[in-house]
């Protein structure tokens, strides 16, 4: 559809387009570039900068980037600082007043002066007219290695007074961050000790924390606590490692908290809510998202901790739940928060750890999402199917799956037993609403010995195993294009997606449409779109063959 066509289209319907084009913008860090891209969308004409959603002014970034630069006197490299900002777009297209969210961003590890305070005076930040600016999120950990290098004599005073500015200039501040990203089990805190860092964001923090509606910290920042504090914040997101007092002293409100999120978990979770009965403990009436990540893995000494039946009245609102390694501490977290109302549910588990999760949690979600991870022990490829298929079994409402399993099927199961007539189709009847599927496999050849990895005796056996022609089969080797007496396999599949970088099973993509009845894309490899669109154009005409990413839309989860 070209652009004229979309401009007669109704103005709220151009509104909803734009949103979904910008749809990263307003959920991920990103770099002030792909503002730019959205300006362009903008500039398009006066209709599309009209329409253009209010959401795309709320950010102000200043970027900084810094250059090498040779000196003409003594031939030397060095680094020249520069800053960018998206201020002058904002004024020039009177979206000041939309304007709630000032972004730093500082990917490099430069270790020279901060000098942030002089480029938010230059763009005039600083100035009454951006009162309306009350969040602050640091992207990269250039806040914290800045000012750290031989140039700065004291960088305690210089995190003193960078803490002063912001109070004295940004009073309305209600969201800290700092995006930087978690250490894993490859990066951890230990891995920071070779960097020296400034306390600059610990300061800025105790600073405006006691009026915070919003905060998150990091590794390697650290959040220094004197004493208790009773803190009124709806968001908090918080890797455990930063905190150098035990969390019970920091109070949340229940009535306010909204979302929680725990990060690097030693042990169990340090909330008072998750021990004892449920008897005389806290609600949080208000509590809609929890994400817990527990550092502990399967098999530790405290994996017998039990949680009270109770638990789900704990969070009578609780709409989206992520849980990691969390069997590892606890043996039946989720058969306490079956009933809790849940929405989403992320689940990230050791594989063995699997069977005893309560299924029953899945009965209400609507969006589900399943990853494993595995030891080092020999023989994993060999565990039973049933550990990810009894997911399967359980009656649900879930519309939305995103399953990253090391064995959704068995380990060694051949392209062609995907095919119809065969597993793919009881994986769609056990999915009856599903409406997007996407596959990824090494190779469609079932023949290919390179991507098999058990022994010699169990490849053979799969690779002479006979397979009977289907009706399907032998409709293609006459080229006919009738689908008489054909049985759908799913009435709601609308987006199939094949990725296969090796050997391509044309035919089997062809047969696909046929049991499809609802079928709108099949998106391939852009090098098979003409030879099989071909063939399925006399079979399903209203199919449309493409290539992969013009469907990534429909896999956002």
């Amino acid at each position: 559809m070209d652009a004229n066509h979309i401009n007669n289209l109704p103005a709220g319907v151009l509104v909803s387009i734009l949103s979904v084009l910008c749809y990263g913008m307003f959920h991920n860090p990103f770099h002030i570039t792909k503002y730019w891209d959205m300006m362009k969308l903008a500039t398009l004409c006066r209709l599309w900068n009209e329409c253009m959603p209010q959401q795309v002014y709320r950010y102000v970034f200043v970027q900084r980037k810094i250059y090498a630069i040779r000196s003409s006197s003594t031939s030397r490299m060095h680094k020249r600082v520069s800053w960018v900002s998206n201020v002058g777009s904002i004024l020039y297209q009177k979206r000041l007043c939309s304007a709630t969210d000032l972004r730093i961003v500082m990917y490099d590890d430069y270790t020279g002066p901060l000098l942030l305070a002089n480029a938010l005076k230059y763009f005039g930040l600083t100035s009454p007219s951006w009162w309306r600016l009350q969040g602050l999120h640091f992207f990269g950990k250039g806040v914290l290695r800045s000012g750290t290098d031989y140039h700065t004599e004291d960088i305690f005073a210089d995190a003193h007074s960078f803490s002063e500015f912001f109070a004295r200039h940004f009073r309305n501040l209600q969201s800290i961050g700092l995006c930087v990203k978690i250490p894993t089990t490859q990066f951890t805190a230990a891995d920071f000790s070779s960097y020296t860092m400034s306390p600059r964001y610990s300061m800025l923090l105790q600073t405006f924390l006691s009026k915070l509606s919003s905060l998150q910290c990091y590794q390697p920042s650290t959040l220094l606590l004197n004493s208790p504090m009773h803190l009124s914040l709806t968001h908090v997101e918080l890797d455990m490692d930063c905190i150098k007092v035990p969390l019970p002293n920091i109070g949340l409100a229940p009535n306010i908290v909204e979302r929680l999120k725990l990060y690097n978990i030693d042990g169990e979770v340090p909330l008072t809510c998750f021990r004892g009965n449920y008897s005389g403990k806290t609600i949080y009436t208000n509590l809609k998202e929890i994400q817990f990540d527990f550092r502990a893995a399967s098999g530790s000494k405290s994996q017998n901790v039990s949680l009270c039946p109770h638990l789900a009245h704990v969070f009578p609102k609780l709409f989206k739940l992520s849980l990691k390694q969390s069997m590892g501490v606890y043996k039946n977290m989720y058969s306490a928060l079956a009933n809790a109302p849940l929405s989403h549910l992320c689940i990230d588990e050791h594989q063995r750890s699997l069977p005893y999760i309560d299924t029953s949690i899945i009965h209400n979600v609507t969006s589900f999402q399943l990853s494993t991870s595995i030891s080092e022990a020999p023989g994993w490829y060999t565990d039973s199917k049933d550990l990810i298929t009894r997911f399967y079994f359980t009656h649900s409402t879930v519309q939305n799956v995103l399953m990253e399993c090391l064995v959704p099927f068995p380990t060694h199961i051949l392209w062609r037993d995907l095919q119809p007539g065969h597993m793919i189709v009881h994986l769609l009847e056990q999915l009856p609403t599903l409406k997007f599927l996407r596959i990824t496999c090494i190779s469609m050849d079932a023949t290919d010995t390179d991507n098999y990895f058990w022994g010699t005796y169990d490849r053979q056996a799969d690779i002479h195993e006979a397979t009977t022609p289907t009706v399907i089969d032998t409709a293609i080797a006459h080229n006919t294009v009738s689908t008489v007496g054909l049985e759908p396999i799913n009435k709601c599949l609308q987006v199939l997606d094949i990725d296969a970088p090796g050997y391509f099973d044309t035919d089997a993509i062809c047969r696909m449409p046929l049991f499809l009845p609802l079928l709108q894309f099949v998106a391939i490899d852009k090098e098979y779109t003409d030879q099989i669109g071909t063939f399925v154009q006399k079979i399903r005409p209203h199919v449309k063959i493409c290539a992969r990413r013009d469907v990534d839309c429909h896999f956002m989860f």
